[in-house]
């Protein structure tokens, strides 16, 4: 085979299985991988979040029936062309082999998947009468309350029988038949108490972890990235709490190497503190309440002084603060946004807030509870 390329390999353990996975590094050496020329527009994207879920479910309304069912070694329904062999190579034993699927380690590997994984999707919408998620492999159903068991439990089979007529093959032990309390995406869901939960074991592995990092001064990055990648996890059932992993974020890029020990700053230390201080006193649960009534607010601010806003029958006009004035004018615009919290929050009371603003920053900052300006984050 010409111009064969191999890839030191790795082995990933599974923390509650013990399954081992095979990673082909197909991202070395940095500059001249495989994974290097493939281009973003082939190798992006956004996968469904469990937020959605958890909006899906609220629609539903309580005792929704849910099932789950997962797709067995999913990369390896979807075959390599056989131009690219030689591109999926590796060594072993002194015996070369390559990839005859798609691998863990290509960078495209989930784009390509979640192609096929969309079609599934759409073809089991038509057919099957649920609201519908799927996060690659995982597909999740759920049935209206007024759905029977035993008509969700068909839906399920004929979505089984499906993917065995399309060549597609579900983990049976991994399929959940219709329930109302379900684990999706490693979080569960209960239709009974609508409620989104972190299993208590996953919670009580991070207080443990919070416990040691709340006295901790120094750490390597990649011990921080795996700390930011637990709070993120359990940051989707805890209503803004992004906010507070900004500046463990930022002080990621203070490292220059996965294995280089670094002094954590001031600002990443306060949000571990307050991490561990809500951890401790949380019970792992997210109430998902129903709709609620809406409020429009207006809010602007100028270049240099003016800061105004607007609410019904309601309006202020104010001066920027003297030592926010040679601030950013995105600074000033989520200011304009804080003076309206503080002078009409109280007739919001258990309402959603929809605020009009005109800066993309401030937009994106009140829709993902995070940014990446200290002035705002401050």
């Amino acid at each position: 085979m010409e111009d064969f390329v191999t890839s030191p390999l790795g082995c990933a353990v599974r923390a509650h299985s013990g399954k081992r996975r095979l990673i082909n590094h197909l991202s070395w050496p940095h500059g001249d991988s495989v994974n290097d020329g493939i281009p973003d527009s082939e190798a992006s994207i956004v996968y469904d979040a469990f937020d959605k879920a958890m909006c899906d479910l609220v629609a539903s309304g309580p005792g929704t029936l849910m099932s789950k069912l997962d797709l067995t070694s999913a990369f390896h329904h979807v075959p390599l062309r056989r131009a690219d062999w030689n591109l999926i190579g590796w060594e072993w034993a002194g015996q070369f082999y390559h990839a005859l699927t798609l691998i863990f380690g290509l960078r495209s590997a989930p784009y390509v998947f979640n192609l096929f994984a969309e079609a599934l999707h759409w073809i089991i919408a038509r057919h099957v009468p649920a609201r519908h998620r799927h996060y690659l492999d995982d597909f999740l159903q759920l049935f209206a309350p007024s759905t029977d068991i035993s008509s969700a439990s068909a839906a399920v089979e004929w979505i089984v029988s499906l993917g065995s007529t399309l060549g597609l093959r579900f983990s049976p032990e991994k399929t959940i038949q219709p329930t109302t309390c379900i684990e999706f995406l490693g979080l569960e869901l209960d239709s009974i108490a609508m409620e989104a939960r972190v299993p208590r074991d996953k919670l009580d592995f991070v207080k443990s972890l919070l416990s040691d990092w709340s006295v901790r001064r120094s750490c390597t990055l990649r011990e921080l990235q795996t700390l930011t990648g637990y709070l993120q996890f359990i940051a989707q059932v805890i209503p803004y709490a992004r906010a507070f992993l900004r500046r463990l974020f930022d002080a990621q890029s203070r490292f220059s190497h996965a294995l280089t020990k670094r002094t954590l700053s001031a600002a990443a230390r306060q949000d571990v503190l307050w991490w561990a201080t809500y951890v401790e006193h949380w019970n792992g649960v997210h109430l998902l309440d129903p709709p609620r009534q809406s409020f429009e607010v207006f809010t602007d601010a100028s270049g240099t002084k003016g800061l105004g806003g607007h609410f019904v029958n309601s309006w202020y006009a104010s001066r920027c603060p003297r030592r926010m004035r040679s601030e950013h004018i995105q600074v000033k615009e989520m200011y304009a946004v804080l003076q309206a919290i503080l002078r009409w929050g109280d007739r919001w009371r258990d309402g959603h807030v929809l605020f009009h603003v005109d800066n993309m920053a401030v937009f994106y900052a009140l829709q993902s509870h995070t940014s990446d300006s200290p002035g705002i984050m401050r």
